[in-house]
């Protein structure tokens, strides 16, 4: 529903996407994202029997956030910085939901599928 608001709100404020198919495979790629973030927090509690430890998941994921291109392009990047995000599996996720909604070809599909089923 989050999804479905956020895309909603964009388009009131002007936001025209080139198809509402790529939006569609985008979300879905998003809400795929969200439910492995999740189900990786449950797979930490389960597995240190604590329901506190699923913050460090959400903290690790919040982490490598900064380092997916999503605040600055990736070239832009200081040399560390950049090294961090090429090897970051959420950078190539975000490429690959840029791409869906753009209608870009999808260079970074490989790596964003084999991320998401890891």
């Amino acid at each position: 529903m989050q999804l479905l608001v956020t895309v909603a709100g964009a388009a009131l404020i002007g936001y025209r996407p080139e198809s509402w198919a790529g939006v569609t495979a985008m979300l879905l790629l998003m809400l795929t994202l969200g439910l492995g973030i999740a189900l990786g927090s449950i797979a930490v509690a389960i597995r240190t029997a604590s329901a506190s430890s699923t913050h460090l998941v959400t903290l690790a994921v919040f982490g490598l956030s900064f380092f997916t291109g999503v605040f600055a392009p990736v070239d832009e990047l200081a040399g560390w910085m950049r090294a961090i995000a090429t090897v970051n599996p959420l950078t190539y996720i975000v490429d690959a939901a840029r791409q869906l909604e753009s209608g870009a070809a999808l260079s970074a599909a490989p790596i964003a599928s084999a991320a998401l089923v890891r």
